[in-house]
């Protein structure tokens, strides 16, 4: 992939290569059996050509794309992506959600078809502490409850190294959490915060209130 110091330079390869990831979302998408709109947020260093080869593509997988320039242009910026998400709802809505797995599957099995039929795996293993919490899952009755697998974002893997599209790759899940309250079960794959997206320097510390104006959003 890209470097990240290059990536606001044109370069046709590293962005072929970047479409792969991309396609597999799509797919994703539509194997739920839902209708795709691709939001590309445009930035002033992106190229005539570098866009438009996106747009291709993914109409090439039946996917709907407009550009959106909310961030330099305000609402302005977002009409087409407004127009366009319109525009599909009203022509081509989707269809009820294709679920990737029963719940009356097994555990072990919602989780294993949402490695395969996802992110494009071949197998799971689960460690030591994920199967005495199995145990404890079947005996509460919980194991019909519906699976969310928690792991890395970067990455279809459990290793956030791998930043391409991998296929047949093992998932490792080191914990079963029971989330009693929604009752859903929480796969952990790896050692990861469970909260993601924080920075290292909270937002919030360059925020100021100054002359009664907000300062420091963006």
């Amino acid at each position: 992939m890209v470097p990240e110091k290059e990536i606001k330079l044109q370069n046709k390869e590293g962005l072929q290569k970047g479409l792969a990831n991309l396609e597999r979302h799509i797919q994703n998408l539509q194997n739920f059996g839902q209708t795709v709109v691709v939001a590309l947020n445009q930035f002033h260093f992106d190229s005539e050509e570098e866009l438009q080869m996106v747009e291709d593509f993914c109409k090439g997988l039946g996917a709907a794309f407009a550009r959106n320039q909310g961030f330099a242009n305000g609402g302005d910026g977002a009409v087409e992506l407004a127009k366009k998400v319109v525009e599909i709802v009203e022509s081509n809505p989707s269809k009820a959600i294709i679920h990737t797995y029963e719940l009356e599957d097994s555990v072990e099995t919602k989780i294993e078809k949402i490695v395969q039929k996802v992110y494009g795996g071949k197998n799971i293993i689960l460690g030591d502490n994920a199967r005495k919490s199995l145990k404890n899952i079947i005996e509460l009755g919980a194991d019909k409850w519906p699976v969310c697998i928690a792991k890395t974002q970067f990455s279809f893997t459990d290793n956030a190294k791998k930043v391409g599209v991998e296929k047949d790759f093992t998932i490792r899940i080191d914990q079963l959490i029971i989330n009693a309250g929604a009752e859903f079960i929480v796969a952990v794959a790896g050692d990861i915060m469970r909260m993601p997206g924080l920075p290292k320097e909270p937002s919030a510390l360059g925020m100021d209130v100054v002359n009664g104006k907000i300062t420091g959003l963006s």
